[in-house]
């Protein structure tokens, strides 16, 4: 398991965006045929037929500067537009905290691999080393191991996994999406911090992909 090993399957995360908005009755399942071909000519180091097509741009213009306008200065201190709210100095993690996050990540985690397992035209989307919920379990009994108190999932985590549950397919995919990369970007981040402060530098099986 590699802990930066995703780039190529956040490939496919960033198309399937861009596809929501086409997946609708007879169309929804093309978009999806796209990302592989995008996925395997990415994984084969940009060779095949698919190697050709110029590589998606917008993640570096109009995402990029619609998530700067979230991010405080101390996030982002070049492109941050928001005021700092509490400063990261005066941050104080917990190992209570860092479980419930956990407890919470698995909730919703399962929630999208069941919708995933159990839709069709989301078939693509199986199997592709991206799941979570293995790797949370194995981190939960880590710190349990460690003698950190188990935690009981949040109504937060409870109620947004069943939400998910209700949403037609292209509005879930909205939601996949943003789930998925916000903690293989940022969330990657402040990962590594938490490890340092709480696990003396060791790197937890939810931040390792195969």
């Amino acid at each position: 398991r590699h802990p930066t090993k995703f780039p190529v399957k956040m490939a496919a995360l960033v198309t399937l965006c861009v596809a929501a908005a086409a997946m609708q009755g007879g169309a929804r399942v093309a978009p999806l045929r796209g990302v592989r071909s995008h996925v395997t000519a990415s994984a084969m180091g940009g060779h095949g037929a698919a190697s050709k097509e110029p590589a998606v741009g917008f993640v570096q213009t109009e995402m990029r500067k619609a998530a700067m306008k979230l991010h405080t200065r101390e996030q982002a201190p070049k492109e941050g537009e928001q005021k700092s709210q509490t400063p990261m100095k005066q941050w104080a993690p917990t190992r209570a905290g860092y479980m419930q996050f956990l407890v919470d990540s698995q909730v919703v985690y399962g929630a999208m691999e069941e919708i995933v397992s159990a839709r069709p035209e989301l078939s693509l989307l199986r199997s592709t080393g991206l799941e979570r919920t293995t790797p949370l379990k194995l981190d939960i009994a880590l710190l349990i191991s460690e003698g950190c108190e188990a935690a009981t999932p949040t109504a937060i985590a409870t109620d947004y996994a069943s939400m998910l549950k209700t949403l037609p397919t292209p509005a879930f995919v909205c939601h996949f999406y943003n789930y998925y990369f916000a903690h293989t970007a940022g969330g990657r981040m402040i990962g590594k911090q938490l490890s340092d402060a709480l696990l003396e530098g060791r790197v937890l099986d939810f931040y390792k992909w195969d």
